[in-house]
């Protein structure tokens, strides 16, 4: 990646980008928002965009340019992350060397972040082949996860958490596809069926 990429893609740049705005949400719940409006369909951009995302992350006024170009970039950056063919799209959490516990926060309120992202562009339910109603599922099992006990298993809890970020990547690329790139549907379009792969036993 460029510097300027690796620098906008980068979790604690951008939870300092967040704080310059008074943002209410973490960097991992913002950038979870923002994904989920890409999966579940958003093709606003520009102004229009970022009148939906602001009032989501809790920023109540317009930034100044500087940070309103920053985000441009990121929403760009997160798009070519989740279509590209390398499949190297990853949501943005604090660093390996942190806690597993603030990382394991983070993933939580990465999936809460997702939900209300995805919800929020107003794909029906209804409409939902089961595979994509059951990773949803899956990601609001995440966003609830016991964060406290992770500490106490060590080495296991380290397994664990790596299981659960990857099952949660892929998942999210495949509701990219079905979502976006496979049907290319509006809100109330139906989407089309494809197998996800199973969800990680610590999920259940």
């Amino acid at each position: 990646m460029t510097v300027e990429r690796d620098e906008i893609l980068d979790y604690y740049e951008f939870a300092q980008d967040l704080q310059r705005m008074d943002a209410l949400a973490s960097a991992a719940e913002a950038h979870g928002i923002l994904c989920g409006q890409l999966c579940a369909g958003s093709r606003l951009t520009g102004i229009g965009w970022l009148k939906q995302f602001l009032p989501m992350i809790g920023v109540k006024r317009e930034p100044w340019e500087a940070l309103t170009q920053r985000l441009y970039q990121l929403r760009h950056f997160c798009e070519e992350d989740l279509k590209g063919a390398e499949l190297d799209f990853s949501p943005l959490l604090p660093d390996e060397e942190e806690p597993i516990t603030a990382r394991l926060n983070a993933l939580s309120e990465w999936c809460s972040g997702f939900l209300a992202g995805f919800g929020s562009i107003g794909l029906s339910a209804e409409i939902m082949p089961d595979e994509i109603s059951a990773a949803l599922k899956d990601l609001q099992a995440i966003s609830q996860v016991d964060v406290a006990s992770a500490e106490e298993q060590g080495e296991s809890g380290e397994n664990d958490f790596y299981e659960v970020f990857e099952y949660t990547r892929v998942v999210v690329i495949h509701l990219y596809q079905e979502c976006v790139l496979r049907t290319d549907v509006a809100p109330t379009t139906p989407m089309g069926n494809a197998p996800i792969g199973n969800a990680p036993d610590t999920l259940h």
